[in-house]
Order: structure tokens, then sequence, then C-alpha cells
């Protein structure tokens, strides 16, 4: 084996060994003169772009600075009127997006321009043409154009569903805008990520990012979203996209600065906020404001609320607002019901949320010819409640039909009896699924009553061909007596509907016994509104005699013309055919109390399956030291025909007769005479 060479120490400077001179001759590269003016010609050009992009900062920067530090700048498109935007449909687009400015001269108008664009799409999978109409604002308050001899309004958006027509391309032409030269456009593509995608982008996104985002979709933050939800926001994304070739005029590009909306006057720390509402055509949201309250709505910042305020009195008030609105506070109750301009998303929000009366919730069971709502009773006697709804198109304009059979056996029936039940009611304007913004809306509820005794089964089937939105509630006869509705002497009567199957009753929500053969998009809720609706027209005045009642033995007193008298003894109502029966009741006291009202019979209390339209329950009337009045319905589950005695009982913690003598309710007597029967007439209001 050689041994490896001897390393040597000898320093790199050593190897110099003397003074070196090293001279260079002057090299000289000669250019032809037609490379030279190339170059001279380049050398201009760079200059004059130079130029250009100075002057457009000198444009530019202003226009931010003017604007603000979250001002951005936007590049737009010049289209006038008659001219066209083409831009292209990729692959996995299913919505455009376009963001439209007007524009004009300096001293354009601030009012709102109506616009008119044909929008035509051909695609690999279809073509079609359609046109929109669109109101831009006339207002400037966030934009700054590029001169100050042009006139831009702030942006609004269209959208264009083309997730039907395949790659291809969507050419819109602006066939008119009133007082305006044209529009400002921007475009974009929403497109959906795949699986992979959208877990690259979750990874990639931060924290203040994603809860952003989640603000974006109407939600408090990224926490608040359930996984489904987040998947569903990182799997769709908005990208800007660019023109076709092809247009009818040559496009021109401008450089504006657009700043966001002003920010909202921040809310009370302890405000809550009780949620978001999607409002589509005449929908209303409609809640009730206890004293005190105060409810806030905010909507799009350019669109136009409109609220309602009635009292129990029946008196109305109305008020209008751009952005937000403010309700209450009141001194008394009052009802809210809002509307807007057009279809946008409303956030609700209230500093003292328990004094507000917010929509409620029922579970309603979607039942077909082939899928009845059956309901058992195998232990022991029930009364249920059967509320109907019918599903309906968001925009539906017509009434609706309900029209379901009930079939009844067993329970001492010797063969099944079978039941028909028809009602007609509108599309609710303030009930709504649970969902977002559902496709359908309910219509306004209709119910009967079902009394089942003991082994007995009833079985509810819709008879037309679209499906029954149904649910249950069952009497529990241990509850307590609930308030009749009341209202001083002269009021109108409003119609409070408030009666919704979550309200304070003495009906329990309850399960169909087949629940399990429901799938699960057979099982919904509903979300229900309380207020006061507009009070129904006064029927005609009539004198026909409504019942035959006898009370004679008790102090009477006379009294603006009625009679008043105690209530030491129940009144007695003669056999009468009419049910419902509605007993109004005018109740004048020396200080407030609560009077116990029901009725009494004499017939055996034999029960067999059967439905009726109204259910005769105790209730109780809260009476103040004005003249109160209230109505008292007996209802078609006690048969006609039978002698009955209406009985009013004060609500006193020691009963004596000295202070039940000083309790006195006046009924609308025919007659005043001091003896013998005397006949009930009137029109009355439930």
């Amino acid at each position: 084996m050689k041994p490896p060479a001897p390393r040597t120490t000898k320093r790199r400077g050593m190897t110099v060994t003397g003074t070196a001179e090293l001279v260079l001759e002057p090299q000289v590269r000669h250019f032809a003169a037609r490379l030279f003016a190339v170059a001279a010609l380049g050398i201009a050009l760079l200059a004059a772009a130079a130029f250009v992009a100075v002057r457009e900062l000198e444009v530019i920067e202003p226009m931010l600075a003017a604007e603000g530090e979250n001002a951005a700048r936007a590049g737009v498109f010049e289209v006038p009127v008659g001219s066209e935007l083409r831009v292209p449909i990729d692959a996995r687009t299913d919505v455009l997006r376009f963001v439209l400015h007007a524009y004009g001269p300096a001293d354009m108008p601030l009012t709102p321009h109506a616009a008119t664009l044909v929008v035509t799409m051909h695609g690999a999978l279809s073509s079609r043409t359609e046109e929109i109409r669109a109101d831009l604002p006339g207002l400037r308050s966030r934009v700054t154009p590029p001169h100050a001899g042009l006139g831009v309004g702030d942006p609004i958006p269209i959208e264009v569903d083309v997730h039907d027509v395949g790659v291809g391309e969507l050419v819109v032409r602006l066939a008119s805008v009133a007082s305006a030269e044209g529009l400002l456009v921007r475009a974009y593509r929403r497109e959906q990520l795949g699986r992979a995608e959208a877990l690259i982008r979750n990874t990639a996104l931060d924290r203040a990012k994603k809860d952003a985002l989640a603000r974006w979709a109407w939600e408090l933050g990224w926490d608040e979203l359930t996984a489904a939800e987040r998947g569903a926001i990182l799997s769709v994304r908005w990208k800007r996209i660019g023109t076709l070739r092809g247009n009818s005029t040559e496009l021109r590009t401008a450089t504006i600065a657009v700043s966001p909306p002003q920010a909202r006057e921040p809310s009370p720390e302890k405000e809550e906020m009780l949620g978001r509402v999607a409002l589509r055509g005449d929908e209303r949201i409609a809640l009730i404001l206890h004293p005190g309250a105060r409810a806030r709505f905010f909507s799009g910042e350019s669109t136009t609320m409109n609220a309602t305020f009635r009292d129990s009195t029946g008196s109305v008030q109305t008020t209008s607002s751009v952005g937000q609105l403010e309700a209450g506070p009141f001194n008394d109750v009052r009802a809210v019901e809002l509307s807007a301009a057009q279809d946008v998303v409303v956030e609700v929000r209230a500093s003292n949320a328990r004094e507000i009366e917010w929509s409620g919730w029922t579970d309603v069971w979607r039942s077909t010819r082939s899928t009845p709502v059956v309901v058992e009773s195998p232990d022991l006697d029930r009364v249920v409640r059967v509320s109907l709804r019918k599903p309906l198109a968001r925009q539906e304009t017509r009434s609706a039909s309900i029209d379901v059979v009930v079939t009844l056996t067993g329970g001492g029936l010797d063969a099944p009896h079978k039941q028909a039940f028809h009602a007609v009611r509108e599309r609710s304007r303030v009930d709504r699924y649970q969902d977002f913004d559902a496709p359908e809306a309910p219509s306004d509820s209709v119910a009967f009553f079902l009394a089942l005794s003991r082994g007995s089964v009833a079985s509810v089937t819709p008879t037309d061909d679209g499906p029954t939105d149904i649910s249950l509630a069952e009497l529990d006869e241990t509850l307590a007596p609930l308030p009749m509705p009341t209202r001083p002497l002269d009021a109108p009567p409003p119609t409070v509907v408030s009666e919704t199957e979550d309200a304070p009753s003495a009906f329990i929500a309850r399960r169909p016994s087949n629940a399990h053969v429901f799938e699960p998009s057979g099982h919904k809720v509903v979300r229900t509104a309380r207020w006061f609706a507009p009070a129904p027209a006064p029927p005609p005045p009539f004198t026909v005699a409504l019942a035959h009642a006898k009370h004679t033995e008790v102090a009477h007193v006379e009294r603006a013309g009625r009679r008043y008298d105690g209530i030491t003894k129940p009144f007695d109502l003669e056999r009468d055919s009419r049910r419902p029966l509605f007993i109004p009741i005018l109740a004048a006291f020396e200080e407030p109390l609560t009077v116990l009202v029901r009725v009494e019979s004499d017939a055996p209390s034999s029960r067999k399956p059967a439905l009726f339209h109204r259910w005769t329950r105790p209730r109780t009337m809260e009476v103040g030291p004005r003249e109160t009045r209230a109505t008292f319905v007996i209802g078609d589950d006690i048969a006609a025909g039978e002698k009955l005695r209406l009985r009013l009982t004060p609500m006193l913690r020691k009963p004596t007769s000295a202070r039940e003598a000083q309790t006195l309710v006046a009924l609308p007597w025919v007659s005043t005479r001091a003896a013998g029967p005397r006949w009930l007439a009137g029109a009355f209001e439930e």
C-alpha cells in the first residue's frame, strides 16, 4: 500500500516570488445604428410607462388616503349602455357574481338608478337567456372615482345561477340604466372545492380568517358552527375572473377605491341576539314586547324595513328605517310586525330578551296517505289536540285546502268510525320552518280535538295528494286553569295569535304512537310567532237569542243602562242547540281579583271516541278596578240540549258572602226585568 503524500505547510502567499505588472489593452465594441435606435426607443417606452404609473399613483394613493386605512383598489370594466361583457363559465362553477356601480357625470343624481341587464348563457349542458332588473344605489359614500369629473355610485351585487349550464360563456348586455351613462363591473365565480382542497384550505387559514368566514355565513364565530357547516363553508370559494375576447365594443378598464360599509353602532355589552331570519316576499317577523323591552333589527345597508306596532286595544302605529330599526321601549305590551322592502336576512337583538316573546317552536310530523299519524290510548281516557298545517312554496299566494279523515276504532265502538275534517288556510306570513332559508313555508294552523276512551285508537290520514304536517298535544287535566284574554269595555277585540302549540296551556306536546315509522325528513320543526294580529271585522248586530239564562235570587245593580248581578249563585243556561256557545262577560269589581269561570252539567260523563272542533275548559278572568271584558266559550264537546250552569267564583283567600256580594258581572241581557228568565243575545266574538 502506497503511503499518503506528506501535507505541505507552505502558505498561499509564499508562491509569489516577484512583482509582475499586468496591463490590459482597452477593448472597443461597435454596435449597429439600428440596434442603438431600438435601445433608445425601449428606454423611451419605459420612461412613458413609469410616467403613467406615477400619474396612476398620484390619483389612486390620495383616493386610498381619503377613503381610510381599510380602503382597497378595485379594477373594474366600463360597460356603457348597449355594450356587453363576456365572461367564461369554467368547470365546477355554480354561481357567478357581478358587482355593479352606476357611473356618469359628477352631478349624477343621488337617487337609485334602475338598470336592465340581459344575461345570455351558453354551455355544454344548456343555454338560456334571463333579464335582470336592479336598482343601483345613487349614493357615493363608499367609492372614490379616478378623477373629479366622474361620479360612481356605491356597489350592489347580483348573482346568476349557472350550475346547470356547464362549461361555456356568459354574456351580460346592459340594455338601459336610468340617469347614468353605464356600469362599472367586477366579476367573480363561486367554485366548489373538492374534499382534499377543502382540507388544505382548513389547514392554511388561521383562526382570524375562519372567524371572518363564519361571520360571512351569519354566525357569531367559527366555534358556533357544526362540523358539517364548517365543511360546507370551506368548500366554497369566490374567485375574481376576467373577460373573454369578442365583446361588442372595446371595454376600457378603470381603477377605483372602495371602502367597506361604515361600522354599525356597537351593541350594548348585555345585548343578546335573538336570531337571524331570512325574509322573502310578504313574510313578517312578529314578536311581543313587554313594558320596558327594546328590540333592534339589522338588515342590508340599503334595505328599507317597515314596522307596525299594535297594542292590546288594537291601536296601530307604523315606522320605517333603512339598515336598522329600533322598537321600544313602551309603557304597555306591544306587538311588533316587521317587514322588508326586498328579500333580506334580518338580525334581531335585544338588551332584555326575557321581556320579549320571541318565536317558539312545535314538532310536526309530515303525514301522507301511506303514512298516517296514529294515536293509541290503551290505558286511560285522554283528549288530544291535533294541529294541521300544509307545506307550501315559499312565495305561494293561493289558499291551501287541508283535508284529512279520522278513523276511530275500539273504546266501545262496535265498528270503525270515520269522520272527515276540512279547512282552508293561507300561507303563514309569520311562521316558518326551522331551516335557515327553507324553500317551503307552512300554512296557518287549524286544530280539532280527539276524545279517546280507554282502549281506543285514532288514525289521522290526509286525503289529498300532498303531505300534511301534523302536531299533537295531550290535555293535562291536573293543571290549573289559564286566563282568558281580557280588555277594557270599549276596546276592539284584537286576535291574539299566541295560542301556539308551545304556548302555556293545558295541552302538552306529545309524539304519535307510530313515530318510529317516520323518516328523519318526515319530522320537522315549525317556528311559531306570538303577536297581535289585526282584529277581524265585527259581525253585523243581531238580536237572535243566544242562550236562555236564569239568575234572579241575587242582588243586582243598575249602572249605565246595564244590569249587573252578583255571582254568589250560578247562572242557569237552559237547553240550547248552538255549539260553540260564546258567553260574553263584563265584570266590575271594587278591587282587582281573579274570577274562575266554568260550566257545570248534570248529564253523566260517558265518553266515546269522537272528534270535536272546540273543547271546553275552566278559565280564569283577571279583573281590574276598571270594567273588564272577556268571552267564555262552551265547545261542542258538551252535547247540545243539556241543561248547564255557568258558575263564576271569585278566587279569594278568605271568601265571605259579603265580599262575594261586591263582585258584579253584566251578561248581555235582552231584557232587564228583575224576575224570571232572561235571554242572552248580541253579536259576540270569541
